[in-house]
């Protein structure tokens, strides 16, 4: 599990959201927009955007 993760499993879903989309911006960066850690990446920023709207 990755901070960003557990960050969001402890109610701080917007910090969640904050470490994802870093962390997606810099796989990107590095790995490209392609790479499957960089669309991962980004996949927990929209569950989390989405977890967020919902709580």
């Amino acid at each position: 599990m990755t901070v960003a993760e557990a960050t969001g499993k402890h109610g701080e879903s917007r910090a969640a959201i904050l470490l994802f989309d870093q962390l997606a911006k810099e796989l990107a960066e590095q790995l490209g927009p392609h790479d499957p850690r960089t669309l991962h990446a980004y996949e927990g920023v929209a569950r989390w955007v989405g977890a967020h709207g919902r709580a």
